[in-house]
């Protein structure tokens, strides 16, 4: 955790449990940004995705696509294909596909 903050384990030893608490937060933000504004109902839905290769009704993709888009603009630039592959439950090819799913519905109601 200490070098994903770019300090050392030392460095992350001599802070204040304080600093250490702010530390782990800033690490969550970055790494779960979903986890660590909603937990309950994190858990709840990563218990709703669905597996690769599984069938996924438009309704569902749409959804689930407005919220890995709103995922991915918190995410500092280059984290979100990363954070897809370790922590979301889900392949990056079900995310495009999932996000691509959204936009084209938001073209379409226009």
């Amino acid at each position: 955790m200490a070098f994903g903050l770019g300090m050392t384990v030392q460095q992350f030893k001599s802070l204040t449990p304080e600093q250490k608490r702010a530390a782990w937060d800033a690490h969550n933000r970055l790494t779960c940004p979903y986890l660590m504004e909603r937990p309950v109902e994190a858990r709840q839905q990563l218990r709703r995705l669905p597996r690769p290769g599984e069938h996924v009704p438009k309704e569902k993709m749409i959804e689930l696509g407005r919220e890995l888009l709103a995922i991915k603009d918190k995410l500092p630039h280059g984290h979100f294909g990363p954070w897809v592959e370790e922590k979301s439950g889900i392949t990056r090819s079900q995310a495009q596909r999932f996000m691509r799913a959204t936009k084209e519905a938001s073209h379409q109601e226009l």
